[in-house]
């Protein structure tokens, strides 16, 4: 059986979107998506709709952080009880600054990430180990 990674895929090379609407899957396209894809979409409905809720939830989440991050002046320093240190909330523009006085830099796609995956302390101490050693950022 085909994974919802797979669907999402195909969905994409045909240069479909999918939303939600009123709770409900829409597919956007140009083009007429062939039969056995608009099976595969159906049989796994629910979950698309879960993927299209929370990549929306992202994305908002993403933007409040922005505005916040700009009201601020572009970033903000924050003492985490949990990694010991001061980290930066900042703007993509002031990564380059903050980093050469020696924090490591979350932008708001990586802290709205974080937030809706909710890591364990644990995995968050991780994460920040690796993102210290290659000087990194948080992928989906």
């Amino acid at each position: 059986m085909e994974s919802v990674k797979e669907i999402l895929r195909e969905i994409k090379h045909y240069n479909a979107d999918l939303s939600l609407e009123d709770g409900k899957l829409r597919i956007k396209t140009q083009l007429p998506l062939p039969d056995s894809l608009i099976k595969k979409i159906k049989r796994h409905k629910e979950t698309l709709k879960s993927m299209v809720a929370i990549e929306k939830l992202y994305h908002r989440i993403a933007k409040t952080l922005e505005d916040f991050l700009e009201a601020q002046g572009g970033y903000v320093l924050v003492k985490s009880s949990n990694l010991k240190e001061v980290v930066a909330f900042c703007l993509p523009q002031y990564v380059y600054e903050l980093t050469k006085k020696g924090f490591i830099c979350y932008l708001p796609d990586e802290l709205a990430e974080l937030l809706i995956k909710r890591p364990e302390p644990h995995e968050l101490r991780s994460l920040h180990e690796i993102k210290k050693i290659f000087e990194g950022k948080i992928l989906h």
